[in-house]
């Protein structure tokens, strides 16, 4: 029934995401680390997901440490990024030092299709 019902697949999914990111902050953490939390969402769960954590940033004043390709996770939700190619840091900040490096790799990424897309 779920693999017939995409809906439901991903309902269950936000479903998941909301418990676990719950169960990892009940003990009051200052930081918590997330792996690509938006995978396999639509953009309406992935946007609900990253509301609950900007919430928790504001109100706990929580750290989130999110591994993400996510472009709109990013715009969304952080106010620092690390760009990481070929297993080393090709450049860090927030958004706009992203848009501004020279690094190939990171030129390439948010000034690609996808990063236009997010971006504007």
């Amino acid at each position: 029934m779920i693999q017939s019902n995409p809906q439901l697949k991903v309902a269950i999914r936000v479903r998941e995401l909301v418990v676990g990111f719950g169960d990892s902050i009940v003990l009051d953490p200052e930081i918590v680390f997330l792996d690509e939390p938006t995978s396999g969402l639509d953009p309406i769960g992935a946007g609900d997901f990253d509301a609950l954590v900007s919430v928790f940033h504001r109100t706990m004043k929580l750290t989130t440490f999110m591994v993400t390709h996510d472009l709109d996770s990013l715009r969304n939700v952080c106010s620092r990024v690390v760009a990481v190619a070929k297993s080393r840091i090709v450049a860090s900040g927030g958004l706009e030092a992203m848009r501004l490096s020279q690094d190939p790799w990171v030129k390439a990424y948010f000034h690609g299709a996808r990063g236009q897309t997010a971006f504007g």
